[in-house]
């Protein structure tokens, strides 16, 4: 039988949910007009490429909306935009949604002694106790399901360790995902004041080694200094344990080649590399956006990633470009789904590199990649926004463009908006994402990027909890280190410029 659920995507309330032999036009049809008679008309479906809903010529090819199918016709009628979803991470909402469906579903079935689906007192059937389970709160992945949540341990809390923890212990206490188990730092009265701030009660390490002896688990996730990050992933995955490690990966090309030549020998699935932008729904949208074919061909793609202030006093940097370009590099190679041709980087010493006792190239920079002939892409990330933290990707097609944020003195949501060419009234589509509300002390990023990173830790746990491969691998960040090496290796500085 088929599940057939019709829900919101930016709340994830269930408008429709309805078990059929199989899923036709007919089936889709009526819960469809289901959902339009009680909840008034949509501005956009977003399906799977299923033959009711859309035509594909040739397997894994873009669907032809030049012939639309009956379901396509009648939605174009109402002027219902369908948007084609090409991965399950484009659908987002409804794949996590599905996954605690077919978790729990057949457990209400088994519990209703094979009554069939609408076995049981009225009011009180499989679907409705299904239903009646909160499905709206923050998306569960299937593994929420299973009986004995995974342990894990975190290495590292500073800054960004302590971010990462604090999500841990929130898909612990709401979702029961996993259980903190470990806490690994060398300064005792850093993992003292965390325990203290949050309540947590894992076991406390000062070293790696000790809470490798322990065995008490087999998942860890790395927030290290770069300099550790080989070191201490290797000696974890030789251990056992599956790994998410907080970029990048070695913080130099060549590190980055011998580790990666070292794991697809010993533990190719071993390691997931956290870029936290391919998680993010605002980013996410964008994507499906662009390729649903909504601004036609692409032709070029602007990631902007600007600090207010310098590095922390002592923080360790092996270059803006690899410290901070790295997330807007991936996810340009995630959206275009390539690599690069050329590469080019401009670089400069500007303010807030007088400001810190930080070592590091540049506090401004700018990375030029071009794909071939027609399609190009700019990276800008500076350490100088002063007015505040500023993340911004705009997607350029022959049709129209994809703009996802912009700047605002406190980002705490994302807008997405997607113009046609010049002249129309209205953007053909236009949605507000939350941001994470990191609170008072809170790193500036974790506003605009909390949900992605508590979404990017929920997937580690689901994979390590069914054993499948990670979303990101090792692979991906030798990818991006090899498009900034690239670039910095034609480095253009002041010095480079002709003089007047």
């Amino acid at each position: 039988m088929d599940l057939i659920v019709i829900l919101d995507d930016a709340t994830s309330e269930i408008y429709y949910a309805q078990l059929e032999e199989e899923e036709s036009t007919r089936t889709v049809m009526e819960g469809l007009r289901e959902v339009i008679e009680k909840k008034r008309l949509f501005c956009s479906l977003y399906s799977d490429r299923g033959s009711h809903f859309f035509v594909t010529v040739k397997a894994g090819e873009k669907v032809d909306n030049n012939r639309p199918t009956q379901v396509g016709r009648a939605m174009k009628e109402l002027g219902v935009r369908m948007i084609p979803a090409y991965s399950p991470q484009a659908r987002g909402r409804s794949e996590r949604s599905f996954g605690t469906w077919q978790g729990r579903l057949p457990q209400e079935l088994r519990l209703a002694g094979n009554k069939g689906w609408h076995g049981g007192p009225p009011g009180n059937t499989p679907l409705n106790k299904a239903l009646s389970l909160d499905l709206i709160n923050y998306p569960v992945v299937a593994s929420a399901l299973m009986s004995n949540p995974l342990e894990i341990g975190i290495v590292g809390l500073g800054r960004m360790g302590s971010v990462h923890a604090r999500h841990l212990l929130e898909l612990e206490r709401q979702d029961g995902l996993c259980r903190l188990a470990a806490l690994v730092d060398i300064d005792p009265s850093t993992t003292q004041r965390f325990a203290l701030e949050t309540g947590c009660t894992a076991r406390v390490f000062t070293s790696l080694d000790a809470y490798l002896a322990a065995g008490i688990t087999a998942a860890t996730m790395i927030v290290a200094p770069t300099e550790k990050h080989r070191e201490q992933a290797s000696a974890v995955v030789r251990a056992g344990h599956r790994v998410i490690l907080e970029k990048p990966l070695t913080g130099s090309l060549e590190g980055d080649i011998a580790f990666c030549a070292e794991l697809d020998r010993d533990a190719p699935h071993a390691l997931m590399l956290a870029f936290q932008r391919r998680f993010d729904a605002a980013i996410a949208y964008g994507k499906e956006c662009m390729d649903a074919g909504l601004i036609g061909r692409v032709f070029k793609i602007y990631s902007a990633l600007e600090d207010s202030a310098p590095t922390p006093n002592g923080y360790q940097s092996d270059g803006i470009l690899p410290d901070m370009a790295v997330h807007n590099v991936d996810e340009i190679l995630w959206l275009t789904g390539q690599m690069p041709t050329r590469a080019l980087a401009l670089g400069s010493r500007l303010y807030s590199h007088a400001l810190t006792t930080a070592v590091e190239d540049f506090d401004d920079a700018l990375l030029c990649m071009w794909f071939g002939d027609d399609l190009a892409a700019q990276v800008q990330v500076t350490r100088n926004h002063v007015a505040g933290y500023r993340v911004e990707t705009v997607i350029y097609g022959d049709e129209g463009q994809i703009r996802i944020g912009h700047f605002a003195q406190r980002t705490d949501q994302t807008l997405v908006e997607v113009y046609g060419r010049r002249g129309a009234a209205e953007p053909i589509a236009r949605r507000v994402f939350p941001g994470g509300f990191g609170g008072p002390g809170a790193p500036e990023f974790v506003d605009r990027f909390g949900p992605a990173y508590k979404a990017e830790v929920a997937a580690f746990i689901d994979c390590c909890q069914r054993g499948v491969p990670f979303p990101t691998s090792h692979n991906d960040g030798l990818r991006a280190q090899q498009v900034i090496s690239a670039g910095m290796s034609a480095a253009i500085t002041k010095a480079n410029g002709a003089p007047l």
